[in-house]
């Protein structure tokens, strides 16, 4: 569907209608925090609801008033509430809606963006610039709300071209996992800066969002993708080796590398789906690698619910009946408490296996005393060969069939994944 189709067939609610319609900018921005639940349906429904206000452009930037507060920068990140954080994702959405409102109605030109409206929507550009100047593309999830929303508004109101380009390539590096980047991109003037953001997000081991930037800008002959994905994995299983297979004990830190890795096999299994590279890369040794993974999260988290109903019972057999309680010394001599079982012989035939999962619980992981953890490392090894591994100074070596675009390579892979 085109951008001049979109919003033919959709009704926005009444309430949405009625606050453009009264240039009620924040009556408009409380009811769609109110009602966060349904922001896919208030998505969808706001470009049209915005045509009944007299002047959207100037309903929009009224509502981005209080997109910072005062002396905000001087507060640690964790103390953003999420009240704030939901107040910004609002505003983005709807800056985004008016960028599909200006394509729909008036696309290539600038009928409802006067040069006043243009002059104060780089006002507030300029007063948000310098609160983005720690960003990079190692961001926390704040500060990549804060860029989505800085390129949102350049490229909706159109004053990209007030700002220096390298600056915008930075906080784009800082949103690739943003489903709008491919259109900032578009939008802002930056397509022919893409092959460069690529390289970056390639050496700073992100390859799924470079994946998602190659197809979207169509250059898969210059940066193939498989190869991307592999190393990807491969990179990442080093990585988490290097930090659980010296210390057995380390529970901590390989549940940590466990979980990493079967987040990244879900989200290397989205982009061959998506992009259907089936073909070049089987799904089969991924998706039983995952199964692996969910089974290991599973046996532990059973071993941890048996640890803790095993200290539970040892602690109720060692406080007495639970019932009792006295009220005084008379109650506490006429009411006889059941007998505590001191003499612990009386479970002599309790099979051993029972004993032994209670006492060993937690060395299932020790290389020594289980044979399971080491199966898992052993098995990890079949599905990402070593042999197959690219070299860590890869990427400073540009392959031919990247096409000159230098420090971005990736030896491809002449062997299956498996």
């Amino acid at each position: 569907m085109s951008e001049n189709d979109k919003g033919v067939n959709v009704k926005p609610r009444p309430e949405l209608t009625q606050f453009c319609k009264q240039m009620d900018a924040k009556g408009l921005l409380n009811f769609i925090i109110e009602n966060r639940k349904n922001l896919y349906a208030i998505r969808e429904e706001l470009p049209v609801a915005l045509e009944s206000a007299t002047e959207p452009a100037r309903l929009v930037l009224d509502l981005l008033e209080g997109f910072y507060l005062p002396d905000e920068t001087n507060q640690p990140l964790d103390e953003r509430n999420a009240a704030l954080q939901g107040m910004r994702k609002s505003c983005t959405m709807i800056i985004e809606a008016m960028a599909a409102l200006l394509a729909r109605i008036d696309p290539g030109a600038d009928h409802l963006l006067n040069p006043e409206t243009k002059q104060q929507a780089k006002a507030i550009a300029d007063e948000w610039k310098p609160k983005l100047a720690n960003a990079g593309i190692e961001a926390a999830d704040a500060n990549s709300l804060e860029a989505l929303a800085f390129l949102q508004l350049l490229a909706t109101f159109r004053i990209a071209s007030e700002f220096d380009e390298e600056e915008l390539c930075k906080l784009v590096l800082v949103v690739p996992h943003c489903r709008q980047a491919p259109e900032l991109c578009h939008s802002l003037g930056l397509a022919h800066k893409v092959p460069g953001i690529i390289e970056i997000l390639v050496n700073n081991a992100k390859q799924i969002d470079a994946v998602h930037l190659i197809h979207a800008f169509q250059l898969t002959e210059n940066f193939p993708p498989v190869p991307l994905l592999k190393t990807y994995l491969k990179d990442l299983r080093r990585n988490s080796q290097g930090k659980g297979g010296n210390s057995g004990g380390a529970t901590g830190a390989q549940n940590d590398a466990n979980a990493q890795e079967l987040a990244a096999l879900k989200a290397v299994i989205s982009c061959i789906e998506r992009y259907k590279l089936e073909a070049e890369y089987p799904l089969d040794p991924l998706q039983k690698r995952v199964a692996q993974l969910e089974r290991s999260k599973s046996d532990k988290k059973r071993g941890r619910d048996f640890s803790k109903h095993q200290q539970s019972k040892k602690h109720r057999a060692n406080g007495g009946y639970r019932g009792f309680r006295a009220s005084g010394g008379n109650a506490a001599s006429s009411r006889q408490a059941p007998p505590v079982y001191a003499d612990r012989t009386v479970y002599g035939a309790m099979p051993a296996r029972y004993h032994q999962a209670a006492s060993n619980h937690y060395d299932y992981q020790v290389s020594g005393q289980s044979a399971y953890a080491q199966q898992i490392n052993d098995q990890r090894l079949y599905y990402y060969p070593q042999d197959d591994r690219v070299a860590p100074n890869s990427y400073n070596a540009a392959p031919a069939n990247y096409n000159g675009y230098a420090g971005s390579g990736l030896q491809p892979s002449h062997q299956p994944y498996m």
